[in-house]
């Protein structure tokens, strides 16, 4: 009885470490998405966002997906980058994650997603 005791107990960490696993790549990934997503927001290439004809009304998708590029913390992460409106830049990335201790039931990893949104403070024109 009580070496079923012990492989219930043994089962059930297992099971809450690799969920604690998920969870923490999970986080780490929306923290990274949210930090690229500002970096992006707030790297305004003045001299092509405010020399155009209409200026201010749009930023740089080029720029704002090399900023993301560089911003990137973790090799396992994929990051993309688009901008919404002119003036938000909208990143989404993923993340596999194995599960060692899983892995031996054929379970291999869970792909995580985040994305977040940040907002330029360009300034729009107003001519119109």
């Amino acid at each position: 009885m009580t070496l079923g005791y012990l492989v219930v107990v043994l089962v059930l960490a297992f099971v809450v470490a690799e969920a604690s696993m998920v969870y923490l790549a999970r986080r780490s990934l929306a923290a990274e998405c949210d930090g690229a997503a500002v970096a992006a927001a707030q790297s305004v290439d003045a001299a092509r966002t405010y020399g155009q004809a209409d200026p201010g009304t749009t930023l740089a998708l080029a720029g704002v997906q090399a900023v993301v590029a560089r911003y990137r913390r973790s090799p396992h992460s994929v990051l993309d980058a688009a901008v919404e409106g002119g003036d938000t830049v909208v990143v989404t990335g993923r993340r596999d994650v194995d599960l060692p201790l899983l892995g031996y039931l054929s379970v291999g990893s869970v792909t995580v997603s985040a994305s977040a949104r940040a907002r330029s403070h360009v300034l729009l024109s107003t001519a119109g």
